[in-house]
This record gives C-alpha cells, sequence and structure tokens, in this order.
C-alpha cells in the first residue's frame, strides 16, 4: 500500500492511466457519446485534464487552480456523468494530490474531490484503498500545523468507513484517531466516534480485535460520562461504540468468553458500569443505549451482573419506570426489560455462564429479594397494559425465571397472592397459547413451592375453573399459536447473521434450513462461507428436533396442577361467588318485587373487608341481570317503562348513599368494572387478530383499491324526487362505475369520501386520482422534466423547488379590502349529500383507513359505494321531553359502546355508559325536579361523581403507548370505541389520538404541506371581513398552514397569527347571533324567526375558521356552549341542556318541572289534585302571568296565537317542553356552521370529544395552575437571567397573584393568544423565556422601561427592576396598553 500511494512524479508520466480521455481509448468514446447530452461531463473531463497536465508539468498553481474547479464540478455531477468518466484514472490522480504536503491547499482540494464522489458513488471506496488513500489520509492526521487538513482528512476517511473500514483499521487510523481526538473540535470528535462504530461493526476476526482494538479500550473508558448536556451527543456515539463492539465480538469470542471477560472486568475498576449508572441518572435521553451496554455486559459476564445489583440498579430502574411507563417507547422498556431478564439466571442451566450466573444468585440470595420486589409489579403493569406482543413474551419469561429460583420464602415478599391470583387468571384468559403455557409453569411452581398460601385466591380467581376448561385437547387446540420470529430458548446468534437481537431473523433462516434438510421445502442456496455457521448446523437441528410441544406440555402441566390443588382445595374459598351469584339469579328471575334487599346486599359485599375478586364479579352474571333489570319489557309500553324508571331509582337511592370513607357505594361498584371488563378479554383479542409492530412499519405502503358504484333499488326508485346535484353523480358514476386508486394504508376513508363527494365529471375524477398517486414519483417526475431542459446545479435546485411549491401552496394574499363569500362557495354543498361504503357487506366508518378495513374485514380491494342524502343515514338531534322518551333513548345509545355484542367486555361497557349518562343528569336527576323519577325527597341530593370514576385505566394505558409511538395505526376498536363511549379515555390522550391518527393522516390526502405557509396580510380595521375572505375557499385552507400579519406593522409568524385567531374570536363574540357572551356557559346561537341568508353565511364562516383552527393547532379565543356541540354532533338534548345555554331560565324549569312532577305523583295515586297546593315558590301557576312566547323573545310564539293562551298546571308540562326546544333546537345555525366544519375537517373526526373536552381543544387551557412551583419548572430564565435572580423570582411570585383576567391579558400579551395550549406551560412551543432587557439610554434607569415580548419565540424582555412593585406596575401596564400591534422592540 505504501508503495503505491508513494508513486513519483516521473511514474506518473509514464502511467498510461493519465492518457487522455479523448485519446480514443474505450472511456473516451464513452465519455464522447455521454458529453453530446451532458453539459456536466464536458465540464468534468475538462478539469479533469487540466489536474493531469499540472500533474505532469509540475505546476503547482495550475495545479491548484484545477482543482478547484474540479471540486466546484464534481459538487454538482450527478451518478449517471460521473459512471461514465474514467474513475480510476481520477482517484488515482487525487491519492497522488494528496501527497503534496508541501503545498496543502492543494491536498484540500483534493480531498474536497474525493468527499464529492464519495457523496455520489459511496461504492468506489475500493478505488480510493488500492490506490492507497488510506495511509496518505492516516499521515494527514497528525499535521496540527495545519488542523483543516486533519479535520478534513476525517471527514473523507469517514465516507470511506462505511464501506472499507478494515483496511482503515489495517493501517493504523484507529489508534491515531483514539490518540488525537482532543486536539478536535467537538463535531469533529462526533466524526471519529462514527467512524469508531463502523471499525466496531466491521470486526470479522479475533486478531483484529485484539491487535487494534482492545489495547485503546482502556483510553476509551473514561469517554463514557456524562460531561453535561453540550456533550451529551459524544456520549451517545461513546456508548454506541462499546454496543457495536460487545455486539461483535459476543460473536467472535462465542466460543470462549473469558477473554472478554477479563478485559470487562478491567474497565469495570476503572469506573465503567459506575460511570453508566450516572449517565442514566443525568442523562435520560441516553438510558436506551445504556441498557442495551448494561445487557451485553451482563450476558459476557454474570460476575459484572452481580457488580450491577450491587451498585443498586434495581432502585434505577424503579425509579425509572415509576416516572416513565406512559411517556416511554415500547423499545425503551423492552430495553429495560431485556436488560434485567439477561440478568437472572435460568432455572436449569446448560452452558457454562449461566451455571456461573445462578450459582453466583444462589449465593447471594439478597440480591434475588431486591430484583424481585422491585421488578415483579412492573412486570404485571407492563404485561397488561401493553399490547406489544414481545413485551408481554418478555415480561412473562423474566417472572417465570424468578419464581422458578426464588426460595418459597421470597416468593409471597415479591406480591400478595391476590395480586398474583388476578394476573396469572388474566392471562389464563387469553386466546394466545404461550402466555397460557408460561402462566402455568408458574402456577405449577407456586402449587410446589406455596401452595397453602395461594390455594384459596387461586380458587376465588377462576385459575381452577379455567385450568379445568383448558384440560381438554380441543380447547387447547384452538388456541393461536406463537409467531414464527419467537425464538426458541438456547439457541446462539452468530455475527454473521448479527443484527438487534430482539430483531435478528438467523433464527428464521435456521428453522428454514432445517426445514429443508429434513425434506420438508424446496432446497434453498445456501451460503457456505462462514465455517462456524455449517459446523453449528447440526446443533441447531438438534435443538429445533428437541423442542417440546408447548400445547402436549400444557396439558401435563394443566393435569399436575388440578391434582396438586386436590390436596389444598378450601371450599370456603367459593362462598363468596355463590353468594353473589344467588344475587344475579334473583333479579335475572325476578318479577314486580322490590329489589332493595338485593341492593342492600350487593353493598355489604363490595364494602366488606372480604372483597370480590373480579373473576367472582364477572363470573356472577351480576352485570347481565342488572342490565335486564333495567331493561326488562316493552318499551314502547308506558306502564312497563314506569317500573323499569322505579327500578332504576330504587337503585340509585341506595348506591348514591355514602359509605364509612366518604364515598358513594356507586364507585365502588364501578371499581369492580374496569379489572372484570378486562377479566377474560385482553384488548388484544377484540377483533381479527394484528400484528401492531409489523403493521406500523407498514403505514407508508400503498395498497390498491377499486370502488364500484352500487346504488341500491330504492336509490334508483327515487331518482325523480331526488336533487339535481344527486342526480348529476349518480347519472355520472352509473356510466364510470369503477375507479382504481393507489391509497397509502394509513389514510382514513373520511378523508376519500371528502373528496369523492366533489366528483361529477371527467375532470373531477382525474384531479380525484392525482390525489393518490405517489408523491415521490411526482417529485421525480418533475426532475426529469428539468433535466431534460438541461437544467443543472445550482438553477436545477432552484427551478426544482418552485416547481414542487408550485404544486402545494398557493402564492401569498393581501386581504385589505371588504369581500363577500364568492357565490361559488355559497352553494358549494349543494345538497346534504353523504357515501356510504361496504366491504363484503360490512359498512366503512368514517375514522377507519385502509389497515383497519383489512384488519376487521379480511383483505379485499373491492369497495363498494352509494351516495345517500344525509337525512338518510346521519342521526339528528333531539328533544328528549318525559320520563318515558328519556329513559328509553337512554337504554337505545346504551347499546352501542363500540364494539360487538359478542366480545366480553360488551356487557360491562353497556351498564358503566347507562351510568356515566345517568352522572350527566344530576344533580337534577336525584331532585323533586328530576327527568325521569316523580317522588324524591327535597333533601336527597347529590353532585356529579367525578369523570374519571368511569374511566378504564386499562384502555387508557394501551392507548398512551400507541401515542407515545406516534403511530397513525391504532387498534380498530378504537375510534368506535372512544365515539360511543366518550368517557372510557382521558381528553389527553383523545387529543394526541386527534392530532396522530385522525388529522395527520386526513392531511396526507390533501398535500398539506406544514413546512410552507401562506402568508395572509390583513387590514386589523377591518379584522373580520379579512377573516372571512380568507376562510373562503376551503381548498386552500387544507393545503398549508396560514400565517397573519397585519398591515403598516413588522410582526410575522407565529405570534401575529396567534392575534389575530385570538382578536377574531373576540370579534365573533361580539355579533349579535348569540344568546349570550359566551364568558360563562360559552357561545349558543340566539333564536331566529326564519331563515336568514346572512346568519347562514355567518355560522358558515365559523365552521371553516374552527376546522382551520384545528388544522393548524391555532387556538381560537371562541368558547361554544357544550349544548351548542351536542347539536353539532347530532346528540339529544334535555331540558338540563338548558342549563349550558341560561342559567336562570333552567333553574326556573327546573321549578316548573318539580310542580308537574308532584301533579304527576298525585296522578299516579289516584288522589285529587288541587291546584292550590301546587305552586312556583308559593305562586299559583295561573298567577305567574305566563304565556306561549319565548322568555326573552316576545316576537317568538312557542305555538300558533300563543301570546294569547295562558300556561295552566294543565298545559304546563307543554310550556317546559316548548321552552327548552325553541332555545335549544337552532338546527338553522346549527346546519351552517356543521357544513363549515365538514368543508374543512369532517366533523365526525370529533365524535369522541364532550362539549367541555372540545372548548379545551379548539380554545385551550382556562383553568391550568399558576402555582409558583408549576410555572418555575416550565418557564426558563436567559441571557442575564438566571433561576436565583431576583427580578425572575419576582416576576413569578407576580404571574402567580394574577386574577383570571390577568392571566388572560398576560398570554395574549406574551403568546398573542389568551389561554395556554393543552397542556399548559410545559406545552407551550418555544417554551416561555424571559430575558433581561438592558436600557437603550446609558442615563435612563430600568425601572422607566416597560416589558416587551417577541410573540413568535415566546420571549418576554423584562428590565432589572428595582423591586416587585415595580415590575407589577409596569407589567400590568404592558399588558394592557400594548398588546394590539406587532412593532420592533
Amino acid at each position: 500500500m505504501a508503495e503505491s500511494s508513494g508513486s513519483s512524479d516521473n511514474n506518473m508520466k509514464n502511467s498510461n492511466l493519465f492518457d487522455s480521455p479523448s485519446s480514443g481509448d474505450e472511456h473516451a468514446d464513452r465519455g464522447g457519446l455521454i458529453s453530446s447530452q451532458f453539459s456536466g461531463y464536458s465540464n468534468i473531463s475538462y478539469s479533469f485534464q487540466s489536474v493531469i497536465s499540472a500533474l505532469e508539468s509540475c505546476d503547482d498553481m495550475m495545479l491548484l487552480q484545477s482543482l478547484n474547479q474540479l471540486s466546484i464540478d464534481l459538487a454538482i455531477a450527478q451518478e449517471d456523468i460521473l459512471a461514465a468518466m474514467p474513475l480510476d484514472q481520477l482517484v488515482y490522480a487525487l491519492v497522488t494530490c494528496l501527497q503534496k504536503e508541501d503545498f496543502p491547499d492543494i491536498v484540500l482540494y483534493s480531498m474536497n474531490c474525493l468527499t464529492n464522489i464519495l457523496d455520489t458513488m459511496p461504492n468506489i471506496t475500493g478505488l480510493i484503498v488500492a490506490r492507497g488513500g488510506i495511509g496518505v489520509l492516516s499521515s494527514k492526521l497528525m499535521n496540527f500545523d495545519f488542523i483543516d487538513m486533519a479535520e478534513q482528512a476525517i471527514k473523507l476517511i469517514e465516507k470511506i468507513s462505511y464501506e472499507s473500514a478494515l483496511d482503515i483499521v489495517k493501517e493504523g487510523v484507529f489508534e491515531t484517531m483514539m490518540n488525537t481526538l482532543d486536539f478536535f473540535e467537538l463535531e469533529t470528535q462526533k466524526k471519529i466516534w462514527r467512524i469508531a462504530i463502523n471499525i466496531a461493526k466491521a470486526m470479522i476476526s479475533q486478531q483484529c480485535f485484539l491487535q487494534h482494538i482492545m489495547p485503546m479500550l482502556p483510553q476509551i473508558q473514561p469517554m463514557l460520562i456524562h460531561r453535561g448536556t453540550d456533550m451529551v451527543g459524544q456520549a451517545e456515539l461513546v456508548i454506541d461504540f462499546f454496543i457495536a463492539l460487545l455486539e461483535n465480538a459476543i460473536g467472535l469470542f462465542s466460543s470462549d468468553l473469558k477473554m472478554l471477560q477479563g478485559n470487562l472486568q478491567n474497565l469495570n475498576e476503572q469506573g465503567m458500569m459506575r460511570n453508566l449508572i450516572e449517565i442514566i441518572q443525568q442523562a435520560p435521553s441516553l438510558n436506551l443505549k445504556v441498557f442495551k451496554l448494561l445487557r451485553l455486559i451482563c450476558k459476557i459476564s454474570p460476575t459484572l451482573s452481580m457488580s450491577l445489583l450491587s451498585m443498586g440498579i434495581c432502585t434505577i430502574l424503579k425509579d425509572v419506570l415509576n416516572k416513565s411507563y406512559e411517556s416511554s417507547s415500547s423499545d425503551y422498556l423492552l430495553e429495560a426489560f431485556n436488560l434485567i431478564d439477561i440478568i437472572v439466571p435460568v432455572d436449569n442451566p446448560k452452558d457454562a455462564i449461566e451455571k456461573e450466573r445462578l450459582q453466583i444468585f444462589r449465593e447471594s440470595n439478597q440480591y434475588l429479594n431486591t430484583i424481585g420486589e422491585s421488578v415483579i409489579p412492573h412486570l404485571i403493569f407492563v404485561y397488561q397494559n401493553c399490547m406489544e406482543s414481545e413485551l408481554k413474551t418478555l415480561t412473562l419469561k423474566t417472572f417465570y425465571k424468578l419464581f422458578a429460583i426464588s426460595p418459597p420464602e421470597c416468593l409471597t415478599i415479591y406480591i400478595d397472592t391476590q395480586t398474583l391470583a388476578s394476573f396469572l387468571s388474566e392471562v389464563l384468559h387469553s386466546q394466545h397459547l404461550n402466555p397460557i403455557h408460561c402462566a402455568l409453569k408458574i402456577i405449577n411452581i407456586c402449587y410446589d413451592k406455596i401452595p397453602q398460601e395461594i390455594a384459596e385466591h387461586f380458587t376465588r380467581e377462576g385459575i381452577i375453573d379455567r385450568i379445568n376448561a383448558l384440560n381438554k385437547q380441543e380447547v387447547i387446540s384452538q388456541l393461536k399459536r406463537s409467531k414464527a420470529n419467537e425464538s426458541p430458548v438456547g439457541l446462539k446468534k452468530y455475527s454473521r447473521f448479527q443484527q438487534e437481537e430482539r430483531e435478528s431473523s438467523s433464527l428464521n433462516y435456521f428453522e428454514q434450513l432445517i426445514m429443508n434438510l429434513n425434506g420438508e421445502k424446496e432446497v434453498i442456496n445456501i451460503d457456505a462461507e462462514t465455517d462456524e455457521f455449517l459446523t453449528n448446523i447440526p446443533n441447531f437441528k438438534h435443538q429445533l428436533n428437541l423442542k417440546s410441544d408447548p400445547k402436549n406440555e400444557s396439558l401435563d402441566l394443566c393435569n399436575s396442577i388440578i391434582e396438586k390443588n386436590s390436596h389444598f382445595e378450601n371450599k370456603h374459598a367459593l362462598r363468596t361467588g355463590k353468594s353473589l351469584k344467588k344475587l344475579a339469579e334473583k333479579l335475572e328471575y325476578g318479577r314486580q318485587g322490590n329489589a332493595n334487599e338485593i341492593w342492600r346486599n350487593l353493598i355489604s359485599m363490595i364494602e366488606s373487608d372480604n372483597k370480590i375478586s373480579f373473576y367472582e364479579f364477572s363470573n356472577s352474571g351480576i352485570v347481565e341481570a342488572l342490565w335486564k333489570w333495567f331493561n326488562r319489557g316493552d318499551l314502547e309500553d308506558s306502564k312497563q317503562v314506569t317500573v323499569l324508571i322505579h327500578r332504576l331509582e330504587e337503585f340509585l337511592t341506595e348506591f348514591l348513599k355514602e359509605n364509612s370513607k366518604s364515598q358513594v357505594h356507586l364507585k365502588s361498584f364501578l371499581a369492580l368494572f374496569d379489572g372484570a371488563g378486562n377479566y377474560g378479554n385482553n384488548l388484544n383479542d377484540i377483533g381479527p387478530e394484528r400484528n401492531y409492530e409489523r403493521s406500523n412499519r407498514f403505514l407508508s405502503q400503498r395498497s390498491r383499491l377499486t370502488f364500484i358504484y352500487a346504488p341500491s333499488e330504492e336509490d334508483w326508485s327515487r331518482l325523480g324526487e331526488a336533487s339535481q346535484e344527486f342526480n348529476i353523480r349518480n347519472n355520472f358514476f352509473a356510466a364510470n362505475n369503477r375507479i382504481c386508486i393507489a391509497s397509502e394504508l394509513s389514510i382514513p376513508f373520511a378523508a376519500v369520501k371528502s373528496h369523492l363527494l366533489r366528483v361529477k365529471s371527467k375532470d373531477d375524477l382525474n384531479n380525484f386520482k392525482k390525489l393518490f398517486k405517489n408523491k415521490n414519483q411526482q417529485r421525480k417526475n418533475i426532475a426529469k422534466a428539468l433535466r431534460e431542459l438541461g437544467m443543472e446545479g445550482s438553477e436545477f435546485g432552484r427551478l426544482y423547488k418552485a416547481s414542487i411549491a408550485q404544486n402545494l401552496f398557493s402564492n401569498d394574499i393581501d386581504i385589505t379590502e371588504e369581500c363577500e363569500l364568492r357565490p361559488e362557495a355559497k352553494n358549494q354543498v349543494l345538497e346534504q349529500i353523504d357515501i356510504i361504503m361496504t366491504v363484503n357487506g360490512q359498512e366503512i366508518h368514517d375514522g377507519m383507513t385502509t389497515l383497519d378495513v383489512s384488519n376487521k374485514f379480511g383483505k379485499s380491494d373491492e369497495i363498494k359505494f352509494r351516495f345517500v342524502k344525509i337525512s338518510q343515514n346521519k342521526k339528528e338531534s333531539k328533544m328528549l321531553v318525559g320520563q318515558n322518551m328519556i329513559y328509553k333513548e337512554i337504554l337505545n345509545d346504551c347499546e352501542n359502546v363500540g364494539v360487538d355484542i359478542g366480545e366480553k367486555i360488551f356487557p360491562y361497557l353497556r351498564i358503566l355508559k347507562l351510568f356515566s349518562k345517568i352522572n350527566e343528569l344530576l344533580p337534577y336527576l336525584m331532585t323533586p325536579s328530576s327527568l325521569l323519577f316523580q317522588s324524591l325527597s327535597e333533601s336527597f341530593r347529590l353532585h356529579k361523581l367525578e369523570y374519571e370514576i368511569f374511566q378504564s385505566s386499562k384502555i387508557s394505558v394501551i392507548l398512551s403507548r400507541f401515542v407515545q409511538d406516534n403511530r397513525t395505526s391504532l387498534p380498530s376498536w378504537t375510534k368506535p370505541l372512544i365515539q360511543s363511549c366518550k368517557f372510557l379515555v382521558p381528553f389527553t390522550i383523545k387529543s394526541d389520538i386527534f392530532q396522530i391518527s385522525d388529522i395527520g393522516p386526513y392531511l396526507d390526502t390533501w398535500g398539506y404541506d406544514i413546512s410552507q405557509k401562506i402568508k395572509v396580510k390583513i387590514n386589523r380595521e377591518k379584522l373580520l371581513e379579512g377573516a372571512t375572505a380568507a376562510m373562503r375557499d376551503p381548498k386552500m385552507l387544507k393545503s398549508a398552514p396560514i400565517e397573519f400579519e397585519y398591515e403598516n406593522e413588522v410582526g410575522t409568524g407565529v405570534g401575529p397569527t396567534l392575534e389575530f385567531y385570538s382578536l377574531v374570536g373576540k370579534s365573533i363574540r361580539t355579533l349579535d347571533i348569540w344568546r349570550n357572551s359566551g364568558d360563562e356557559l360559552g357561545l349558543f346561537p340566539a333564536p331566529i324567526l326564519s331563515n336568514s341568508a346572512k346568519v347562514k353565511d355567518q355560522f358558515l364562516f365559523i365552521g371553516r375558521l374552527v376546522g382551520k383552527g384545528l388544522l393548524d393547532q391555532k387556538q381560537l379565543d371562541l368558547p361554544l356552549s357544550p349544548a351548542f356541540w351536542k347539536l353539532a354532533l347530532n346528540e339529544n338534548l334535555t331540558l338540563n341542556d338548558v342549563l349550558n345555554v341560561d342559567k336562570n331560565l333552567a333553574k326556573t324549569l327546573f321549578g316548573l318541572q318539580e310542580v308537574v312532577n308532584k301533579r304527576n305523583t298525585l296522578l299516579a295515586e289516584n288522589k285529587r289534585v288541587h291546584s292550590s297546593s301546587l305552586t312556583y315558590k308559593g305562586t299559583h301557576i295561573d298567577d305567574l302571568c305566563l304565556t306561549f312566547v319565548l322568555p326573552g323573545y316576545d316576537t317568538i310564539e312557542l305555538k300558533e296565537n300563543g301570546k294569547n293562551i295562558a300556561v295552566t298546571l294543565n298545559n304546563l308540562h307543554e310550556y317546559i317542553t316548548l321552552v327548552s326546544k325553541f332555545t335549544l333546537m337552532q338546527e338553522t345555525q346549527i346546519s351552517a356552521f356543521r357544513e363549515g366544519l365538514n368543508s374543512v375537517i369532517p366533523i365526525d373526526m370529533l365524535k369522541g370529544f364532550t362539549g367541555e373536552e372540545l372548548e379545551y381543544l379548539i380554545c385551550g387551557a382556562s383553568n391550568e395552575s399558576w402555582d409558583i412551583s408549576t410555572i418555575q419548572e416550565c418557564i426558563i430564565p436567559a441571557h442575564g437571567y438566571f433561576h436565583s435572580s431576583s427580578t425572575f423570582q419576582n416576576l413569578l411570585i407576580v404571574m402567580s397573584q394574577f386574577n383570571s383576567q390577568e392571566k388572560r391579558s398576560f398570554l395574549q400579551f406574551v403568546t398573542g393568544s389568551p389561554r395556554l395550549p393543552v397542556g399548559g406551560f410545559a406545552s407551550l412551543v418555544p417554551k416561555l423565556t424571559v430575558v433581561k432587557k438592558d436600557p437603550e439610554n446609558p442615563g435612563v434607569h430600568s425601572d422607566e422601561y416597560l416589558p416587551s415580548v417577541m410573540t413568535c419565540h415566546n420571549y418576554l424582555k423584562v428590565p432589572d427592576y428595582s423591586s416587585i412593585e415595580i415590575l407589577q406596575r409596569n407589567l400590568k401596564y404592558a399588558m394592557e396598553e400594548g398588546y394590539e400591534a406587532f412593532h420592533l422592540s
């Protein structure tokens, strides 16, 4: 190598390699052909010839100029141009130039040229190696007189290392880099570490490892240390190096790890593992990789595993997992538990290392106890609340290993037996064989070690019942088998096939190979390059053949457990379950009798110290019996409904009483639902089996879909009645009834429907198909067209970007004049038309994606669709009046919980939804003015229960995992469940799901480019008119985010945009279209006499504005009433909803309802009704002088001639009903709002939120804590201020004392919005930063200056005031006077 790199100039002159490319050789002919097509080729060829000429003439100045030009030409050269060059000659010439030691600039330009070549053609590193380039580059690393040269050499070596790392090692570059590391800047050091990582991965022999790498490790190890946040990136690379090194070393030294163990022991004596533990504590972002490195160390050395335990790794892991389960990715948890799994030995080890590990553990029982107590609760929690099969398998495996090696006295220390029994029972009710098999092994161990302690709980939790059911060949055979990629225990992984251990495909390869050897499959080609692999084939085959059948082994375990249990069976264990079943039977077969005794017995069992187990509760049938008790009989029979309502009243009267802990019994009762609902029904098993890990990787893949127009006979028969728009679409698709597109798997069908609704011509259909074309292909087409025009280099880049941009977003818009909505926009909807899509006869819901449909309905690429009027397809809001109507609608709604009726979780969700809806009607449900109950005592009052009581912790944690992993592919049951049972999941998780799986995929279909911005200029004096004009084009609204700025103001970006939404919201609130100001109850439309085009246009605009705010995640200061959202989402309303519109009116109506209830009670008891005894606040109804006119709106009559009809006791109920209906049912305005919102985003995406949650989502947070500790964590002092600075501390004090209006003013001043985003201060992006504002004039004191802001960056500039009083005064003045303008500060 040294000889080839040291050729003299004379040798060069005689070398044929430097012959001119135009001399007639093969390259020249090829070059001549290419040059006619590519102008770039001739440029490079000319520059190359200049370099050759300069080398031959020894003209260094000419050489320098030629290399400079060559470097420029190579920087913009395409691969096809370079491929036509004589690359061997080119590389040889450049390597020769590297040896011009006396002319550093020539060396630098040569390196630039080689770097540019590698950027385009990285596979030519072999030419550089062959020409001795690595040795020459290595010599440059020690030249500190020209540090730029050394840094450029490292940059070039890094590129070479990806293809030729071993050649770098052989030249001694690794040792040189490590010895000179500290001489370079941080970025160059990172490049060195990346080279080292590539070298570590490329090691193929022990000799290379021992000769070049091992001697440097004592020098490298001290770099494994936390050196502050600025050095985290470098620390990560050092960890990556050790990970790559040890992964490779395990394969290289697999036959004898003693040498590795000794070296690791030496490194640990220098503090290696202690440093890694410090990194865990100080740099949490590196934890995943630190866990992985520690796992590899422990895998190699059992002794170091014990050292790690002695350093307190269990406590550290426990703290880390306690803090970060919901905020950590699955990979993070997997790596943490992999570390634990490696540390814990197997019970019956085969190899020497595992035997050594087990022996050490038996000699050190205290470590076993530490692991068990720290880890087992987390193992259970993770298993119950994750959906990744790999993670679940790992937790069970570790659980089993701990129980297998622990002495009996330790097991009850790890976990109480009731929790253990409940957990194992849940595992046994899985639909998969693997977890059941593992659970059976754990149960068998328990009967061997602690039979007395577990016998009763195992019976009460249904374990024995389940094992008896499993102890049948036909039952076991129906269980799902493990995936093919799950590794049998004991198979080694060899370096030749080594990847991430948990993602290794080598085992599949081995298994396939063994099947080939057994003649089960066609023989495949085997690469026999590695002798070690071939040598071990018989061992793999032997291990695979020895694998026991888990089905037969499971049956043997069942028999063993049943036999062992017979010796410890406790008949008293069945007492609670039997009692509960008897109560259920009494309800099941009871008739009209009083059930108060049943309720009191049930409460007694729920509140007793001997708690009902989840299994006893789920197996008793009490939930199903309870539903039948409330829903038995003909709901069309008013007398029967009255009986059912009375039953519910009796139940609530007992269960809404408080226990000794001042909690209502219903809360204790509902606590059983979450456990019992999960019981025997892993949510993984709802619907078809699905591999989420795999499906999430393929979301960007595309699936071919065929849409077939298939109207029903009824649709054809209605053509004469339908509108023109409906008929146009029907006729067009009848002639074009098959449409093919290629859609990404994550695209929701709501987006497809939205586009398809716009198709009614050939041009529309072509545009529809273009939307789903591959965007990458579109970009390639643009690039190809530009190159055909001869565009290259910077000109190509500029035009390419411009062409892409032209396809994605509009030009800037200047809206300064008042304007109306375009006529075509006004008539855009034409008619309320929707599309129904089906696969195999089953309807596709809007929230479903292509992947969801495939998983739920099976693979089918044919989708049938037809058009319907929305009134035919959509549920409309109804005003529920009268106890019978209200109760029937509640029961009917509870039948829809988002899962099929056959699912085991269905009855729990159904009754839970019933109680949730009852809770919504509190407190008035349980008062004399109740809408359902007629005879409640005045003394019995109860407020709403906490919303969290009805939430499912299991479902919430499962979905939070998906959100944390940023998966657009959610389980297919997610959206139907959330939309049907809004109470089940916390708002924060639902809002994240909305952004990730609804908004994100929906915008993908519109080519929404978040990196581009549509600039809209607004006249501040004509704000509302400008906003209306900006929202007139829904297509533009869905193309890119809009940034607003104001005329004659310098502000631009996020700040003015947030202020725009805030001020527009404020302006909308002042319009005369509202019943109230929205400050307390939220905005609700005022009643209108007739359809007003102006009012409809205003609500159409508001709908679009709300939709755009949701798309761009901009807060809009426009709180809409929960009753408004119920109407918008087509939900039913009752008198209770008047409370969210007009509290004074609602209180009056409830008072009148109480009079109606008393009258109905007297009539039901056949008593005489005396009007004198039925009064409202002591006044007879006749004396109230009420008429059938809407209160507050004298021009709106509730019925014909209503102003002349007096309200009496006999028509009082009708009056209450009509007032409620005329107050709430503002369908004209709501319909326009819904239309506007639907034109931007499908309103169905919002169905999973309550009205209160939608205000939070659209307007931002309004009730966040502003205590000092909270805001101190979220506000950053900088540029002159520190956390300890007095002015900064004074600011926190002042902020913590703000009232609600001052909080709004402060946020408006600093961020441009009067509310915080969802999540509060912690969610501000960027973080709120307080910086020091220095006086502009030296003679003026800081106290004379006001604070100023940069809203785009959430910067608050505060002078260093002399006192807290001055800070408070100046800040409030700035908040009040300085927020409605954007000028330089």
